[in-house]
């Protein structure tokens, strides 16, 4: 969330003459963003278990929190 949330004014500003792109982009961005998301966590829960998913969102969480 935080590279979409610093993507947003740049892609504004890069394209000024196409506005409905940047929101196009980001809205797709975000979209596939939790496909894969729901998708890998699936992976990971069937390889693992589902203590391995807590624990990877639980290790993703905190390392995004260390940016």
């Amino acid at each position: 969330m935080i590279s979409l949330a610093l993507a947003w004014p740049l892609s504004k500003v890069l394209q000024e003459a196409r506005s409905g792109a940047p929101t196009a982009l980001y809205m797709n961005s975000l979209f596939l963003g939790s496909m894969a998301g729901t998708a890998g966590m699936g992976v990971i829960a069937s390889l693992y278990g589902f203590r391995a998913v807590i624990m990877t969102a639980a290790w993703s969480q905190q390392a995004q929190s260390c940016f």
